[in-house]
């Protein structure tokens, strides 16, 4: 078997050994993960509830939640939900996984084939940041718009860009960006754009101004024409959280040092950096020698501009605030997009086949070992989010629910995982809400003004809840009728107070030992303690 034929066995084997990952446990570690199934369900359970009230005495779903005409997340909510009715749950996360997992290197394909198709081989690269930051948090619709955007890029790089018929689908690709998640199409804009510049400099190597405009304005009028529906969509969502375009305003510049300290392309572990410097950095740096060389002779690609597009990728990290426009995280997501316009320049870069062949070979491995680690993270925490699960057996269909975490990283003594940043237990009693069809009273996505569902506005008090407010803070319990809500209470973690010096823990323990009494303690850790209120 010849080498090149030795590349794709191998990253076909990287695929498939990321797929094996989700499959081997019955629930992804996902921070929002949970909460984005809970509400896709929804929709689903409305049905479900009874009308007059006679099958159960708590208030019913429909008291509490209500749909909002938003497009933002619109089609992640409806694929989640329809998975959740034919799946299940648990296992709609991993379908949703499993075929991002898959397109997300197929698109990448779709870009490098279009630019040199004879190093199509090396879309392995973007495989190394699939499973990346933004997955490990949950973030299921910004994850699908990835896959949107490198297809609307890859038909970008293509001569028949600006045809009709090409124009439509690009049209058509850059609205399903908006409807999966905005950023996508600021993204897929930016590289749209970095890869006409790169085209303009091109026709204007003989040293003549305009044909370089002609070129330029040519493509851009093109891009302008494709983007103006979803242009207005994006209008939309930006105004959909009531603050309106002056939320842009930029704020303090980004600090460079959590480019090594926090990236993006780290999930859970710190020792995920070994396979992405071995798969990337390499190549890389190969693909620098080989363009500087080439910058030096005068010589210019189209290709150059995915490496533009991962300057000014950069330049906006640095530039902008981390949450805007009602979003956060805005900084990982552009350190995502560098890291991949980084590695699809560097697999486009023209390079010998032997050399080619090698570096799909080694990014294949790196995936490979890259998915291991992350299997190991799975692992343990596939028991820990079992036995908070096992709590819905306490919980009436159609109960209200208000859940607490003490524990949201698995740092604290009790637990066995230690995690760097996502926070699997942080929204986990979404996963109990799926379950048994319970209202769930602590929703941070029912709070903000551009998700699907949301908190009737009288229904109950949110206080100053916060998405990032710790969870046994008091202002996080919300209130209905004077009082704290919930005929449940669902608290994970260790309970000492003692070991969380000026935390309000002390405090929600007084009113549960007050108003609720203690009904369930989860086996065989007792980590999940649910209490019922008393009558």
């Amino acid at each position: 078997m010849a080498i090149r034929q030795w590349a794709w066995v191998a990253v076909t084997a990287a695929l498939i050994t990321q797929l094996a990952t989700v499959w081997q446990v019955q629930y992804l570690p996902t921070q929002d993960g949970p909460i984005h199934v809970y509400n896709a369900s929804l929709p689903i359970m409305w049905p479900n509830v009874p009308s007059d009230g006679t099958a159960s005495s708590s208030p019913r779903l429909l008291a509490y939640y209500e749909s909002r005409d938003t497009l933002a997340s619109w089609v992640p909510q409806r694929m989640l939900g329809a998975l959740v009715q034919t799946a299940g749950p648990a296992r709609a996360e991993q379908v949703l996984v499993s075929a991002y997992l898959l397109l997300m290197p197929c698109a990448a394909w779709w870009v490098v084939s279009g630019l040199r198709r004879e190093n199509s081989v090396l879309a392995v690269l973007a495989a190394l940041f699939s499973m990346n930051f933004p997955l490990a948090m949950g973030f299921y619709p910004f994850c699908l718009s990835l896959v949107a955007s490198l297809a609307a890029l890859g038909c970008w790089v293509r001569p028949k860009r600006t045809h009709p018929a090409f124009l439509a689908v690009i049209a058509g690709l850059l609205v399903l960006c908006d409807l999966l998640h905005p950023f996508g199409l600021v993204a897929a804009g930016v590289g749209m754009g970095s890869l006409s510049i790169a085209r303009a400099s091109m026709a204007g190597s003989d040293g003549r101004l305009r044909s370089w405009l002609r070129s330029l304005l040519r493509d851009w009028a093109a891009l302008v024409v494709a983007a103006a529906p979803a242009l207005y969509l994006f209008v939309r969502y930006l105004e959909s959280d009531g603050r309106g375009l002056a939320h842009l305003i930029p704020g303090p510049g980004r600090i460079l040092l959590r480019l090594t300290t926090e990236p993006e392309w780290i999930a859970y572990s710190h020792a995920e950096w070994l396979p992405v410097v071995l798969g990337a950095a390499v190549p890389l740096a190969l693909a620098v020698r080989s363009a500087w060389r080439r910058w030096l002779a005068g010589s210019k690609a189209p290709e150059d501009g995915l490496a533009l597009a991962a300057a000014l990728f950069a330049a906006l990290y640095v530039a902008l605030p981390d949450a805007m426009a009602g979003g956060a995280y805005v900084g990982s997501r552009f350190v995502l997009w560098l890291a991949l316009c980084a590695a699809l320049w560097a697999a486009a870069v023209p390079q010998s086949a032997a050399r080619r062949d090698a570096v799909a070979l080694a990014a294949a491995a790196a995936v490979i070992l890259l998915a291991v680690l992350h299997g190991r993270t799975y692992r343990a925490l596939d028991p820990l989010i079992a036995e908070h699960v096992t709590a819905v057996r306490t919980v009436p269909p159609h109960a209200t629910l208000v859940a607490f975490s003490t524990a949201d990283r698995g740092d604290q003594p009790d637990l066995s995982v230690v995690l760097t940043r996502p926070r699997p237990f942080a929204h986990a009693a979404a996963r109990v809400g799926t379950a048994s069809d319970v209202v769930l009273l602590v929703n941070y996505q029912a709070e903000r003004g551009h998700f699907p569902v949301r908190f009737r506005p009288d229904a109950i008090t949110l206080d100053e809840t916060r998405a990032d407010l710790v969870p046994w803070d008091a202002p996080a319990w919300p209130t209905t009728d004077g009082r704290r809500a919930g005929d449940y209470v669902l608290v994970w973690g260790p309970l000492d107070p003692g070991a969380f010096p000026g935390s309000h823990l002390g405090d929600v323990l007084a009113v549960l030992e007050r108003d609720y009494e203690l009904v369930f303690v989860s086996q065989p850790r007792g980590l999940a303690h649910v209490w019922r209120r008393r009558p």
